[in-house]
């Protein structure tokens, strides 16, 4: 038998973006359910939350909690960007405090209780299949999960599917890539942890990623464009050896790890949504845009624009309020690329290297076939 519910919001997706979107309806007292595919076990690829992020979870209610969750704090950062020379940032000196490596899995499954909490109701290992609008303006999604089938009817839909962006590729809305940036990845073993601060390497065609990760790991992403390598399963380890064996921060800090598995290749471009609203629906966090790892804001833009996404939908005019809300988050996203150009351009050690010299310029969208190929990877 079909189980049928009804709701006025159906959040597709239990990330950071789907439940602070969730937490910001059930708490505002609209009726909300919100879906998520995992139960948050396994492992998810971790994230160093800045120390300007801990303003965002005060306001959550995280701050005081994080401590006492298996995240680790973040003491600082370590670059070779522009010069051969490191430059150490202390955030001794922060007046936010320190950053944190966060346990992923622990940190959305937070977010998400947060939102249960207020009242939302939580889906858990549920895939939407299908979405129509039905005559009376409401969607209906069919959800199905391994136990039972679910047809739940909104008013409205928001996807925070994440870069997959399931409901709004449902309704044909295309996205475009802005770069073709991937990033091989690797977990490895680190019970000494000699150094917790984050590293980051600039090398002739891409960048190193090194940083601490709750429960004795540390995670290494070599970051390159995929179009500049044969990258296929059977090539990720091998481009992530030769890569470490002539970098200098990155080699010297993961001195003394041990393989836990192989190399992964993710894909990490820059990309937008040719519109993030429609008619009964919004996009959020990953599944409206995607942002360079290295401003290491991708939690906290999904945070935000989760929580922005809600109270246009619960304005008095959600028409005009969804507008503002894209036009809002498209300057963002503007001024975010415009940044982006800068802090590449400090780094000139490689004037002829395809992956320094694009960046040097203005970043416009790709043709749509590269837009295909980043959304593949």
């Amino acid at each position: 038998m079909v189980e049928v519910l009804s709701v006025d919001v159906l959040v597709l997706g239990g990330g950071p973006a789907g439940a602070c979107a969730a937490k910001t309806f059930a708490t505002a007292g609209a009726s909300v359910a919100f879906v998520e595919r995992s139960d948050y076990g396994g492992f998810r690829i971790g994230e160093t939350l800045p120390p300007e992020a801990n303003v965002l979870l005060a306001k959550l209610g995280l701050a005081g909690s994080l401590g006492d969750e298996c995240h680790l704090s973040s003491p600082g950062s370590v670059a070779a960007w522009g010069r051969d020379l490191p430059h150490e940032n202390d955030f001794i000196f922060s007046p936010f405090g320190h950053g944190w490596y966060l346990d992923r899995c622990r940190f959305d499954e937070s977010l998400a209780g947060l939102a249960a909490l207020a009242g939302a109701e939580q889906i858990t290992k549920a895939n939407a299949i299908t979405c129509e609008s039905t005559r009376d303006g409401d969607w209906c999604v069919a959800l199905t999960t391994s136990v039972r089938a679910i047809n739940v009817t909104a008013r409205w839909v928001i996807d925070a599917t994440g870069r997959s962006c399931w409901f709004t590729r449902s309704q044909r809305v295309t996205r475009r890539s802005f770069d073709r940036l991937i990033a091989v990845v690797a977990v490895r073993d680190d019970c000494e942890q000699p150094d917790p601060r984050t590293f980051i390497e600039a090398m002739p065609d891409g960048w190193w990623y090194v940083s601490a990760l709750p429960g004795n790991r540390v995670i290494a992403a070599y970051f390159t464009d995929f179009d500049l390598h044969d990258l296929r399963s059977d090539t990720a380890d091998s481009l992530w050896n030769s890569r470490l064996s002539t970098s200098c921060l990155a080699r010297d800090r993961l001195e003394g790890t041990r393989r836990i598995d192989g190399a992964r290749v993710v894909s990490c471009a820059t990309t937008k949504l040719t519109r993030a609203v429609g008619d009964g629906w919004l996009a959020v966090g990953d599944a409206a845009r995607t942002i360079d790892p290295l401003s290491s804001q991708g939690i906290s833009w999904a945070i935000a624009s989760g929580c922005d996404a809600a109270n246009a939908v619960l304005s008095a005019d959600p028409g005009l309020a969804s507008a503002r809300y894209e036009a809002e988050w498209d300057d963002r996203f503007r001024d975010y690329l415009a940044s982006r150009q800068l802090y590449y351009a400090t780094e000139r050690r490689w004037p002829d290297s395809p992956f320094w010299r694009r960046r040097s310029v203005e970043p416009v969208p790709l043709p749509l076939t590269h837009s295909q190929q980043v959304a593949a990877t």
